[in-house]
């Protein structure tokens, strides 16, 4: 059997920062790490002009962490404009592996956690990408100047098309995918959470008088609309959980609106789990992982009426914002659908496991 090389492209996951995206992209990564060996070896690729230190890429057995310091600019201007460049090889050398018979026999693979540009050559057998959604197509005017260039720059039509397999995180995302960029190949993995969910059932938590809203600073994100319903509910507190939030303004807001900004994942957690309820009024989601998240937590969730939220989370789980006013009577997690939720997360971590790129490859199949 030859030995393969999995080349982890963890752009996208390698910012301190939490999102859906880098929660779902380190989740894998851990799965990925568990199986090295001698015969399957990962290299896991990161780039910024600082290197960050983070337990997740870090270098152990048979697992290689390339580090480069190309400004990100510049990286695209190179896979856009100099095709020939492939990075792989590149990578390869560095990793400097020190087996002759690997260096000479070595089978190529390749998964992106999300869409960056890259030019792979030949060598690499298989070409897998996860993509979150594809907010940047259907929601373009949301996107700032420097997002669209980096979009022009990346072309994603033209990134996707190079890959063998895409994987996402919902049928909705799935249909997306498929409407925007044609591609046929395209796998759901629900996203989850890895945690002892069983604490959570037997832990007694006390509710705190506070509604949660986890966001970024996105315009799809809709913040706008929280502030005007903090404003309608002067007697609520409410929470905010979003980095550089100086972009709305701090103070135009009421005195019951707090922001939290660079929190840690414990402390998010923690949050969700005390939270009387959270709030998400994102316009368009792939999924929605703070619905998810508060499902998880046993936390009541107020959202707008958008279809897919319906038919992903079900209706009797969520409850619904009106012409900017809170819903009087939350509606609580049942415990058939809450036990749907953990039953989901669980079907993850042996969903990853098992997934369809990394699955095959374990076992010396075809893709």
């Amino acid at each position: 059997m030859k030995p393969k090389l999995i080349i982890l492209d963890c752009r996208s996951i390698q910012d301190p920062a939490i999102n859906g995206v880098i929660k779902v992209g380190r989740n894998f990564l851990k799965d990925f790490r568990k199986h090295a060996n001698s015969q399957k070896r990962l290299l896991i690729w990161t780039n910024s002009l600082k290197k960050i230190d983070l337990d997740f890429i870090k270098e152990k057995k048979y697992i290689v962490h390339i580090h480069t310091r190309i400004p990100n600019i510049l990286l695209h201007l190179i896979f856009k404009f100099l095709p020939f460049i492939k990075i792989d090889g590149l990578l390869y050398k560095l990793a400097n592996f020190k087996s002759k018979d690997y260096s000479k026999n070595t089978q190529k693979f390749y998964f992106g956690f999300d869409l960056r540009s890259i030019n792979l050559s030949a060598k690499v057998k298989k070409k897998s990408q996860y993509i979150h959604d594809v907010a940047f197509e259907v929601l373009k005017e949301n996107l700032s100047l420097k997002a669209k260039i980096f979009y022009f720059l990346m072309d994603p039509k033209k990134t996707i098309q190079k890959m063998d397999q895409i994987i996402t995180n919902s049928e909705f995302s799935k249909k997306e995918i498929y409407k925007v960029f044609g591609h046929n190949n395209i796998k759901v993995i629900e996203p989850g959470l890895q945690r002892s969910l069983a604490k959570y059932k037997q832990a007694k938590i006390q509710k705190e008088n506070y509604i949660l809203c986890i966001s970024s600073k996105d315009p799809r994100k809709n913040l706008k609309q929280l502030i005007k319903i903090s404003k309608n509910h002067p007697k609520e507190k409410f929470i905010l959980v979003c980095n550089d939030f100086d972009y709305y303004q701090k103070e135009n807001l009421n005195l019951n609106f707090k922001i939290l900004e660079n929190q840690t994942e414990e402390k998010i957690q923690e949050l969700i789990k005390k939270a009387k309820a959270c709030i998400y009024l994102s316009k368009y989601e792939g999924f929605g992982m703070p619905i998810y998240e508060s499902i998880q937590n046993n936390t009541p969730i107020i959202v707008n009426k958008v279809k897919h939220y319906i038919k992903t989370f079900k209706k009797e789980n969520l409850s619904f914002i009106e012409n900017n006013q809170l819903p009087q009577n939350l509606n609580k997690i049942t415990k058939n659908n809450l036990y749907v939720a953990k039953h989901q997360a669980r079907k993850l971590i042996k969903s990853i496991v098992k997934i369809w790129f990394f699955w095959k490859i374990c076992y010396n199949k075809e893709i």
